[in-house]
């Protein structure tokens, strides 16, 4: 039987834990971050950011591990009062259409229960994972402009709820 940080997936090419504290894995985790968001409009986090973020009351996080032990996505995301809000989700490049942000979103949504409503922003020029949320149930809530900022451009965010 799984640990009950896993969640048992149908795919047995990574598994999703519950990142605990977040101080051991905080460089693993903004490398990924670096890697997934390097050709958009949104910041990449600092190792400092990332343990900061998953020590902080209210928030949580979950990784995806490939079998060699390797991080490949994760999740961090936090309560506020009955919602949930996804602060960041990503995917390294080289595992994508495989399950694994579905997954990370699945394990989300167990860390923040008994909250039925998820929250995110998107970036609107960010085809995949609008697909994704939608598959999802995601729906529009709201915009805002400019919300993403690097390299002297600003990219636009949607705003999405489910549940």
């Amino acid at each position: 039987m799984a640990p009950r940080n896993r969640i048992v997936t149908d795919r047995p090419n990574f598994r999703v834990e519950t990142v605990t504290g977040g101080a051991d894995v905080a460089g693993v985790l903004a490398d990924l971050h670096a890697t997934c968001f390097a050709q958009s409009a949104q910041e990449t986090w600092s190792e400092n950011t990332i343990a900061t973020l998953l020590r902080a009351p209210g928030n949580v996080g979950a990784i995806a591990v490939a079998p060699h032990g390797g991080a490949i996505g994760f999740i961090i995301g936090r309560a506020i009062g009955d919602e949930g809000e996804v602060l960041t989700l990503c995917v390294s490049p080289t595992a994508r259409r495989q399950g694994i942000a579905t997954a990370l979103i699945v394990k989300l949504r167990e860390l923040l229960a008994p909250r039925q409503r998820l929250l995110l922003e998107v970036a609107v020029n960010n085809q995949g994972a609008r697909k994704l949320y939608l598959r999802l149930g995601f729906d529009e809530v709201g915009r805002r402009p400019g919300y993403y900022k690097r390299g002297g451009k600003s990219v636009d965010a949607l705003v999405l709820a489910n549940g």
